[in-house]
């Protein structure tokens, strides 16, 4: 009698336990839902016209599911606005990694679309951010991302390429914290290109007051591709003992061509040479003419 009464306050302890474990796992997938719903509007993508369009790509490793919907979470992001400076409109594009996993990189991914959207709406609103140059509006959103990252004392990180591409002459201006280099494909041929100057991550302690701006001359027919570092992190084979990661940086460089530059036939790829172990993401300008 001793023995089955144990068991039986055992048997209602395990139950209490797992009661309480799925009560914190649904308030955990109900925080990632909130999550998901404040990122998802600042993930935007208003550039089409006759002269460039943007595609964005993004895979948040961090699946969920929450009452009847599903969703995902995680650090990296994604925007593209026409903007206008001195009269002349801007293709402004935004690829960014926070670092941390699920609900962490999600909370960089906020902070940052947030603040560039600030940045769009003060462009649209105010004179003397409509009257700035391309360099000084670049300059300007550093300064800000900058200062936001540093008030939480290394807490939060993220790299980052912004860019400006001015769709009547063909000039794209960037500046890289701590980012993969973007990718030129001309005549079919991807080749890096390098910035001027790699900053740190926001948020690290190491950044500089202001980043050297990037400026590259694009020709129609040009494709320009940003990505983070999921793209590139590939676990290739795994067995008890030993784990083989990608450490080849031209691995992407042949998915572009492989796939034509689409950008769901590159994911695609990218499983079939191994598993995606991070979050991924990536932003393709195309350049269709130059008026």
């Amino acid at each position: 009698q001793y023995f089955f009464s144990q068991m039986h306050i055992n048997q209602q302890m395990l139950t209490d336990s797992l009661r309480e474990v799925n009560e914190l796992k649904t308030q955990q997938d109900g925080d990632y839902y909130l999550t998901s719903l404040l990122i998802s509007p600042l993930i935007i993508n208003t550039v089409k016209s006759p002269n460039a369009t943007v595609e964005f790509f993004i895979r948040q490793k961090k699946q969920f599911r929450f009452n009847n919907s599903s969703g995902a979470i995680g650090g990296d992001f994604c925007a593209a606005e026409f903007i206008t400076l001195q009269g002349r409109r801007y293709a402004a594009l935004m690829n960014a990694d926070a670092m941390g996993k699920s609900i962490q990189g999600a909370a960089g991914a906020l902070v940052v679309g947030t603040i560039l959207h600030l940045l769009f709406e003060r462009t649209r609103i105010m004179e003397n951010y409509r009257s700035m140059l391309p360099e000084r509006w670049l300059k300007n959103a550093y300064t800000e991302l900058k200062a936001a990252f540093e008030t939480l004392d290394g807490r939060m990180q993220i790299s980052f390429i912004l860019a400006l591409y001015d769709e009547h002459t063909g000039t794209l201006y960037h500046i890289n914290a701590e980012h993969p280099m973007a990718i030129l494909v001309r005549n079919n041929d991807p080749q890096f290109l390098p910035a001027r100057e790699v900053g740190a991550k926001l948020g690290s302690g190491r950044e500089k007051d202001f980043l050297s701006i990037t400026m590259t001359s694009l020709a129609a027919g040009d494709a320009v591709y940003f990505g983070s570092d999921g793209k590139d992190d590939i676990l290739l084979t795994e067995n008890r003992h030993e784990q083989t990661f990608n450490d080849d940086e031209t691995f992407f460089l042949r998915l572009i061509q492989e796939s034509k530059g689409d950008l769901d036939e590159i994911f695609r790829l990218s499983g079939s040479k191994g598993t995606v172990i991070d979050d991924y993401s990536l932003l393709k300008l195309q350049v269709l003419a130059i008026p």
